[in-house]
């Protein structure tokens, strides 16, 4: 097993600090982090789960272990270190540490973190993204205190925030990802397992690029098999690879680029994720947007890497059918009314509300116009002066250990004055292009 640091960084390191004095036995604490990198270790050398992404719901049922256990791995075992996982942890968990100072000074922060710690099931995002923005209004120079539950009382905003003659209590919210976007990812892998059979018995080196114009649910198990079996039985040799269209989709089947794969292992291993698959396509692939299966050793250290690679194959696909766009393009009119309530004894309402963009521009732009429209014509009853949508985008990178894109739209109902962050992440960086994040382009290597 692969040991050691993945990255040194010390914003980090203070806010696990933090979080194991808080729950009382800082050494029981590490226990249940390594415990938990134990867990994520047997989870992603599972078969059923080689190549694909995971999520917190996939590891252990102690889902704050498993969210914390990965800032832990950063520091500490780079072999329980999740790419995707961390581009969705550990820029919190920094924040966090960033502001450490103004975060132990804040009344009822160790209360909410307490909180969160002493339970194993509730969703740590919301906690931490809770954290994160009091952290965000200290730094701005707001005096923040959180505002204490009342169990079985009324629900009431997260905390307040006063700065010279503004005062103001702030509630924030965190969208999951839906259920329909997960159960078409699971579909989706039902197809490629037919392809993979086929890829697998005929040792194909191939890039299946596929997109959907019917819901997946309406798409036979065996539909790209029967593509790929066609391509095999074409006696024409087609230099832009082979083409089809039907009334499931559309899509095209090339030779995949091993030699480029060859080149990269030639001395060390690779990890069968997003750089193995950006190398066999030729260009970089979308995280939890494409399948891959590949005919190699697993190197001994780690079964995440493989090495002596003799064939790979990747899908990269999409569905553009209505149906799929809507469902997935969720946006935020039933946390209005929620948000509506929580503020309806407060004299001024801020509201912050956080999502992961959709895995594809076209779901993620609609999403937003409908959260643009949703906010601009709800009739709040409360107080409600200012909200922020913000878009996060966590990236997988072959430059970085993490990397989040953050894009932020803004609503200010009443002519407030007073500075309010513009993003969570102090120490992020403008690219100033007016794209949001999901235009954005992944940053690459330089080449070889």
């Amino acid at each position: 097993m692969l040991t050691g640091p993945v990255d040194e960084d010390s914003d980090v390191r203070a806010a696990l600090d933090w979080f194991g004095m808080l729950s009382g036995d800082a050494a029981a604490f590490r226990h249940r982090l390594e415990k938990a990198q134990v867990s994520y270790c047997k989870s992603a050398a599972q078969p059923a789960n080689y190549g694909q992404d995971l999520e917190l719901g996939d590891l252990d049922h102690d889902k704050v272990a498993s969210y914390l256990a990965q800032a832990d791995a950063l520091l500490h075992n780079r072999g329980a270190y999740d790419l995707v996982l961390g581009a969705r942890i550990v820029p919190f968990i920094k924040q966090l540490g960033v502001g450490i100072k103004l975060l132990r000074q804040i009344p009822g922060a160790a209360e909410r973190a307490s909180r969160m710690l002493r339970q194993k099931t509730v969703d740590p995002e919301s906690a931490i993204f809770e954290l994160a923005a009091a952290v965000r209004y200290a730094q701005l120079g707001y005096s923040v205190q959180f505002i204490p539950e009342a169990p079985g009382g009324e629900r009431r905003p997260d905390f307040a925030i006063d700065r010279g003659r503004f005062s103001a209590e702030v509630e924030c919210k965190r969208l999951r990802k839906g259920e329909y976007e997960k159960g078409e990812s699971r579909y989706q892998r039902q197809i490629f397992r037919a392809l993979a059979q086929l890829i697998d018995d005929h040792r194909l080196s191939i890039h299946v690029d596929v997109v959907y114009t019917r819901e997946l649910k309406d798409v036979p198990l065996d539909y790209l098999a029967k593509w790929a079996e066609a391509s095999l039985s074409c006696r024409i040799l087609l230099p832009e690879g082979f083409p089809w269209k039907d009334e499931f989709g559309e899509g095209r089947i090339k030779p995949a680029n091993l030699n480029a794969v060859h080149r990269d292992t030639r001395d060390s291993s690779l990890l069968f994720g997003p750089k193995m698959a950006r190398l066999l396509v030729g260009a970089p692939v979308s995280e939890g947007a494409y399948n891959m299966t590949a005919g190699a050793k697993r190197d001994p250290r780690d079964a995440r890497f493989v090495e002596l690679i003799d064939f790979g194959s990747v899908v990269t696909w999409q569905c553009i059918a209505a149906g799929s766009i809507n469902a997935r393009a969720r946006y935020v009119q039933s946390k209005l009314a929620d948000i509506d309530r929580q503020m309806k004894s407060s004299l001024i309402g801020i509201a912050h509300i956080a999502m992961d963009a959709e895995r594809d521009t076209l779901a993620a732009d609609l999403r937003r116009k409908r959260n643009l429209e949703a906010v601009s014509d709800f009739a709040f009853e409360s107080r409600m002066a200012a909200m922020r949508l913000h878009y996060f985008v966590p990236r997988v990178t072959e430059i970085h250990s993490w990397l989040i894109d953050e894009t932020v739209d803004f609503f200010n109902r009443s002519g407030i004055s007073p500075k309010l962050p513009r993003k969570i992440f102090s120490r992020s960086r403008p690219l100033n292009n007016n794209l949001p994040a999901w235009h954005q382009s992944l940053p690459l290597p330089p080449p070889i």
